[in-house]
């Protein structure tokens, strides 16, 4: 089956998110802000992600959250200064940065 979402979805879509006061958006790490590879240490984020998820973040009305399993020291030295809740050790952590 197609999962692409088709054009009158994404109207829909930003039609709802115009009118949202509030807007929760969560994003795992690996595999969907970051390719898969196989040693996890190469799994950086990039400055372009590490802008789009400043922006987002920043944006009145956003809560942005990102989901991951890997530690806190790690999801701490990447994330510490942007505007995001982090949710690490496959949930076992919730922290958020102003």
């Amino acid at each position: 089956a197609d999962r692409r979402l088709r054009m009158s979805q994404c109207n829909a879509l930003l039609e709802q998110w115009d009118k949202a006061e509030r807007r929760l958006i969560l994003c795992d790490y690996d595999g969907t802000l970051t390719p898969l590879v196989r040693s996890p240490e190469r799994a950086r984020p990039t400055r372009e992600v590490l802008g789009l998820l400043r922006r987002l973040g920043g944006e009145p009305g956003v809560d942005l959250a990102i989901v991951s399993g890997r530690d806190r020291t790690t999801m701490d030295e990447w994330f510490h200064d942007l505007p995001v809740t982090l949710i690490a050790e496959h949930g076992g952590l919730e922290q958020r940065f102003a």
